[in-house]
């Protein structure tokens, strides 16, 4: 079955492996040319989104084989301009913004052409204003990467895990809350991470590991009498401990 068969009896899955394979043909029948290979993702997508509609299932495949033709271009180095590469990725996250794939390929791409401000605009505000926890994952692991090289600075950092918590959705996370702890405790500003530590600690009370935190990164912060109320209150709410307070700190 051909793709204009699969179209007309409604088999959109199938229609988009038989896409796929026209546009690699054509991208290898062209010498690796990536402009080939996406003239035909595009035309493809249009002609799939006009039967399936644009936010089909059918459709978020077909953008995943374009992405995954892009991430090959990448590996094997072959020359590309990073606007058809930017330009093909913007139009997938703009369409389905909880896609992984397209985030994490974005984000490494524009790590490689060293064009995080860009990055930036994009995981801000091409994203759901009402981001989920997976959002800011990809926004907090940006801005921590693009420090490394681009001056973000640890404020930059900290507000954007602000940002994250105070969100709707995401104050309760507790790999966020944890994130930033580790982010804190990295940077040596240890008094801070003890704010963090007592922030998470009313927001998620529940969880026993970012608790533990406090003996086993903060043992020289705290004092005896801090760590003691953290231990009782982790027994009062029946957090399971199998060691002895005065054993575990001495």
């Amino acid at each position: 079955m051909h793709r204009n068969a699969a179209l007309q009896l409604g088999d959109y899955n199938d229609a988009a492996i038989h896409s796929e394979c026209l546009a690699l043909i054509c991208y290898l029948a062209n010498g690796t040319d990536l402009t080939a290979g996406l003239d035909v993702f595009d035309t493809e997508l249009n002609l799939l989104e006009a039967r399936a509609g644009s936010l089909s299932s059918a459709v978020e495949c077909l953008h995943q084989y374009r992405a995954q033709l892009l991430a090959h271009h990448i590996a094997l180095k072959h020359v590309c301009k990073p606007a058809l590469i930017r330009a093909a990725l913007q139009e997938s996250i703009h369409a389905f913004p909880n896609n992984t794939m397209f985030l994490q390929l974005y984000v490494e791409t524009e790590a490689r052409f060293r064009i995080d401000d860009r990055v930036r605009q994009v995981l801000h505000d091409s994203m759901p204003s009402d981001k989920n926890v997976l959002h800011w994952a990809y926004v907090i692991q940006n801005e921590t990467r693009r420090a490394d090289y681009q001056g973000s600075t640890s404020q930059s950092i900290r507000s954007t895990f602000e940002a994250a918590l105070a969100s709707r959705d995401c104050g309760s996370s507790v790999m966020l809350w944890t994130f930033y702890f580790h982010f804190t405790l990295r940077s040596g500003d240890y008094q801070h991470a003890k704010a963090i530590l007592y922030r998470g600690l009313r927001e998620i009370p529940w969880v026993k590991e970012f608790a533990m935190l406090a003996f086993i990164h903060l043992r020289d912060v705290l004092s005896f009498d801090e760590l003691f109320d953290i231990h009782s209150t982790m027994v009062d709410r029946g957090l399971r401990l199998h060691v002895d307070l005065e054993e575990f700190i001495s």
